[in-house]
């Protein structure tokens, strides 16, 4: 699969760069085992096996 530029220059899935999500969670990919790493308001973790990044769509299964 061809990547867009989108998906090439994605900070969040190649350089682990934090993002918010809706109602002030905060969250990072981690992309040696495509893990998204997230903490609620309440500073509980929360960690999901993810396949694609949500960013961007690119997908983390390969060796892209």
């Amino acid at each position: 699969m061809k990547l867009t530029e989108k998906q090439k220059n994605c900070p969040y899935c190649h350089n682990a760069e934090t993002f918010s999500g809706e109602f002030g969670w905060i969250a990072t990919i981690r992309q040696v085992d495509s893990i998204l790493i997230a903490m609620s308001p309440a500073n509980e973790p929360c960690i999901l096996n993810i396949n694609y990044c949500p960013m961007c769509g690119r997908d983390l299964r390969g060796d892209n």
